[in-house]
Formats: structure tokens, C-alpha cells, sequence
């Protein structure tokens, strides 16, 4: 029902045509891993047991929301590419698990980098203090993750 919303009010682009309505096999199971990406993004915070521990546990709602607003832009442009082109062959699976390999993974480097950016922006110092060199390296696995994840859906879009 939200997909077949988000198709008909989102769509805009008046050279293509939106297929069907159904949600293939592909686009069902993706969903479940990006749901799933999202899930350790926030996974790894316990329950607060005290008011202290969800003010600490409430420091980390901007990086969060960061790290969600991401996964959200790579959801939604999966969504775009399966509603315009459905494609189920043996080449779009490959690359289509190739980006959910990476989504998944991506959810760590993401984590941290929000995480440590935010907090270190506020003044939260939530995380440990990292070096210049660590701080490369963490901004490395970053746009690496996201390039990743824009190559693959050029390679999804030029396949189609």
C-alpha cells in the first residue's frame, strides 16, 4: 500500500512509466535487508535503566537520524529503479545483492562516522578521541561504502 502511494505521487518523471503494482520476490526481500541495515544502525543500544543512561542513549538521536536519512535516500532509490524497471533477470539479481551486501555492511562505517562527527560537533564526546590518521581512514571506509552503493546503482541503471 505505501510503495504503490509513494509510486503514484512520487513518480514525477513524465518519460517514464511506472509498472504494475505488485511487489516482486526481489524488491520484498530487499526491503527486509535494508529494514534490517537500519535495525543494527540502532540495534546495539541497550534499553535505558536509568534517566541518565537515555539522556546518553538520546545523544546519539542525531547521528542516528543521519545514518536513517541515508539508508532512506538508498531505499527510496531502489524503490525508484524496481518501479520503473522490474527487471528480475540474472544480472540485476547479482548486482541487486551486491548493493545489499554493501547496504549491510555500510551500516557500520556509517554508524561510527555519524556518530563520531555529531557527537564531536556538540561536544558530546560520546566516542573515544581518534587520530588524524584514524580520522582519514574512517572518512576512507565512508566514501568508499558510498561509492560503492552509487557505482552498483549505475551499473543497475545502465544494465536496465
Amino acid at each position: 500500500m505505501i510503495r504503490n502511494n509513494l509510486a503514484k505521487h512520487l513518480g514525477g518523471d513524465p518519460y517514464f512509466k511506472w509498472r504494475g503494482h505488485e511487489v516482486s520476490r526481489i524488491e520484498a526481500f530487499s526491503d527486509s535487508v535494508f529494514a534490517f541495515a537500519i535495525t543494527l544502525i540502532i540495534v546495539s543500544l541497550e534499553v535505558p535503566k536509568s534517566f541518565s543512561q537515555l539522556q546518553e542513549v538520546m545523544k546519539g538521536f542525531v547521528g542516528f537520524a543521519a545514518c536513517f536519512a541515508l539508508m532512506l535516500w538508498m531505499w527510496y532509490e531502489h524503490f525508484r529503479f524496481f518501479r520503473r524497471y522490474g527487471l528480475q533477470d540474472l544480472k540485476t539479481i547479482v548486482l541487486n545483492a551486491c548493493l545489499l551486501f554493501v547496504v549491510l555492511f555500510y551500516s557500520f562505517p556509517l554508524k561510527f562516522v555519524f556518530g563520531y562527527v555529531i557527537n564531536r560537533m556538540f561536544g558530546l564526546n560520546k566516542i573515544e578521541a581518534i587520530t588524524q590518521s584514524e580520522s582519514a581512514q574512517m572518512m576512507y571506509f565512508f566514501n568508499i561504502g558510498f561509492f560503492a552503493v552509487t557505482f552498483i546503482f549505475w551499473m543497475l541503471y545502465r544494465h536496465a
